[in-house]
């Protein structure tokens, strides 16, 4: 995984992860905060999980997993107005293909993770945002490919910003 920073007249390109043999990272995101702290995610498309970066002032990129487990589909990370990131993704680690949420408040680790059991069928192109107003909130939209056809399916979790977050599925 590589970032692409522009400098005003070209981009400093900067890789985020090592290469290895066995490493084979997908799906790669970036987020920035309203401070302009900058952030990637991306999954290990060898089933060990979900990470994610944040670039350090001395211009480091130190890589951290969120989550273990086969990670699906892609890794939205999003920025709220307060700087709180949000973290979305789909994975099979508890059988089934379900969509999973990490909430980290600003200036804080990530807390809790919430995972919404799936609606069956391949959950794909998924891709998120985040707002703030009485709660910190994560959307989350993607489609679900069923033998019955193609339906989009709308995530919506919600946080204290205290790192306590819950999730709710709109059809």
């Amino acid at each position: 995984i590589y970032i692409g920073i522009w400098n005003g007249s070209s981009f400093d390109i900067t890789p985020i992860t090592n290469k290895g043999k066995e490493q084979y990272f997908a799906n790669p995101t970036v987020t920035m905060t309203p401070k302009g702290t900058i952030y990637v995610a991306w999954r290990d498309a060898n089933g060990r999980g979900v990470y994610y970066s944040e670039r350090q002032s001395d211009g480091s990129w130190p890589a951290s997993r969120v989550a273990g487990g086969p990670v699906v589909e892609a890794t939205p990370i999003v920025s709220d107005n307060n700087g709180n990131i949000h973290l979305m993704w789909t994975g099979t680690a508890s059988g089934g293909n379900d969509v999973y949420y990490a909430f980290k408040p600003a200036g804080q680790p990530f807390d809790s993770i919430v995972r919404v059991a799936g609606p069956g069928g391949l959950l794909a192109n998924m891709g998120g945002s985040a707002t703030l107003s009485d709660r910190a909130y994560g959307h989350s939209v993607l489609e679900n490919f069923t033998g019955g056809g193609l339906r989009t399916r709308y995530y919506l979790f919600s946080s204290d910003a205290e790192g306590v977050c819950s999730g709710t599925i709109t059809m």
